[in-house]
C-alpha cells in the first residue's frame, strides 16, 4: 500500500492538533518532512522530523500523550487506507525533537 510521507504527516499533524487540544494552524509549522527538515536530526532516515515548541508538547514530560498521538496517527491512516498493515511511531530524539518511524 503506498502511504506517502505526506498522508504520514498529515495524520501526525491531525493527531498532534486533536490529542493538545490545539488548532492544525499552531503546530503545521513545526511538523517536516524528514529528507527536507531544516533541523537535519535524522539524516533524511525518518519519515517526520516534529519539533516540540510552543503547541507540542515535548516527549520528555508527555510520555502517555505521544503514545495516544501515535495511536490517533495509526487509526487516521488506517481509515484512508483500511488494508494497511503499516504502522508508525515516534522517537523522542531530545526534548525538543521527535522523528516519527514506520515499524
Amino acid at each position: 500500500m503506498n502511504i506517502s510521507n505526506y498522508n504520514v504527516k498529515d495524520a501526525y499533524l491531525r493527531a498532534i492538533a486533536q490529542v493538545s487540544g490545539t488548532s492544525q494552524k499552531n503546530v503545521k509549522e513545526d511538523i517536516h518532512i524528514a529528507k527536507v527538515a531544516p533541523g537535519g536530526w535524522s539524516g533524511g532516515r525518518a519519515i517526520l522530523e516534529i519539533y516540540c515548541e510552543g503547541w507540542i508538547p515535548s516527549p520528555d514530560a508527555n510520555f502517555e500523550t505521544w503514545l495516544q498521538i501515535d495511536e490517533v496517527a495509526n487509526n487516521l491512516i488506517r481509515d484512508k487506507y483500511p488494508n494497511t498493515t503499516r504502522q508508525f511511531f515516534h522517537e523522542p530524539v531530545n526534548g525538543a525533537v521527535v522523528c516519527v518511524w514506520e515499524a
